[in-house]
């Protein structure tokens, strides 16, 4: 009822174990979509195994998705960075109003 497969053997369960730790104890999984937000356990062991032929560095990144024709020749590397909004405080709520004027 599983898909024809066995149980899989000791080594193998030892080596998906050693491999989840290590990908949970990396910094650089932590902020990633797949770990942080979860999904399927296919969609995750195919990021994981694709995370190695991924770029660290960002110049090397974009040449890559320049070559895999992903991002356009003119774009810039980095996105701009966001606008401070006026009427928000350092949490991103609205601030509060005075009804009483500011000493």
């Amino acid at each position: 009822a599983r898909g024809g497969r066995g149980a899989p053997d000791a080594d193998a369960v030892r080596a998906a174990v050693e491999d989840a730790r290590t990908a949970a104890s990396d910094p650089a999984l932590s902020h990633s979509h797949a770990v942080r937000h979860g999904c399927t356990k296919d969609v995750r062991d195919m990021y994981l195994e694709t995370l190695a032929s991924i770029p660290t560095s960002e110049v090397d990144l974009h040449k890559m998705l320049l070559k895999e024709k992903l991002i356009d020749p003119g774009e810039k590397m980095s996105r701009p960075r966001m606008k401070r909004k006026a009427n928000v405080d350092n949490d991103g709520k609205p601030k509060k109003r005075r009804y009483y004027e500011r000493k």
